[in-house]
C-alpha cells in the first residue's frame, strides 16, 4: 500500500478508535465474566447499578453476534431516554463505534456507519475515563443479569 493510503487509513482509525474505551470495554466485559462479546448470548444484558453515587447506571447488552450496546438511561417526562447509547462492533481487541444515539426533548441525534463513526475518538476517550473513574467498571463485578440466557 502506498504511503498516502496508509496515512488515510491511520487517520480513519484515529477518528473512530479510542484506546481508553477499548481498555474500559475489555475490563467491563472481564468483570462481567467474559473475554469478548462472542462469549455472551444474543440478548444477554446487564444492569450496572450505581446506587449511593451521583452517577447514572449503565446498561450493557449483546445486540448482535459481534455487537455490544453500552447505554446510560435518564428519565425525562416519564420516558426512558438514551444518554447516550453507543453500539460497538468488536474486531479482535478493538471496539469500533458503529451506532450512536442520544435522546432529548429537541429530537436528539442518531448516527450509524458500519465502518465506524468518524470523529468519535475524543468523545469515547472522555466517556471511557468517566466510566472508569466513576466506578462503572468495578461495579460490573456485581451487575444484575437482566436479559438473555
Amino acid at each position: 500500500m502506498g504511503n498516502k493510503s496508509t496515512e488515510v487509513l491511520e487517520t480513519m482509525k484515529q477518528t473512530t478508535d479510542s484506546e481508553t474505551m477499548n481498555g474500559v470495554l475489555g475490563d467491563l466485559l472481564a468483570n462481567l465474566g467474559f473475554e469478548s462479546v462472542s462469549d455472551m448470548e444474543l440478548g444477554e444484558a446487564y444492569h450496572i447499578d450505581m446506587e449511593d453515587t451521583p452517577f447514572m447506571d449503565l446498561h450493557v447488552e449483546k445486540t448482535r453476534p459481534d455487537r455490544l450496546s453500552v447505554t446510560h438511561y435518564v428519565e425525562s417526562r416519564g420516558d426512558l431516554c438514551r444518554d447516550p447509547e453507543v453500539v460497538f462492533k468488536q474486531d479482535g481487541e478493538q471496539f469500533i463505534p458503529v451506532e450512536f444515539q442520544l435522546d432529548n426533548l429537541l429530537g436528539g441525534k442518531y448516527e450509524h456507519d458500519e465502518n465506524g463513526i468518524e470523529g468519535m475518538g475524543e468523545y469515547l476517550d472522555s466517556w471511557g475515563r468517566n466510566l472508569q473513574t466513576q466506578g462503572h467498571v468495578e461495579a460490573a463485578t456485581t451487575a444484575t443479569h437482566v436479559g438473555g440466557e
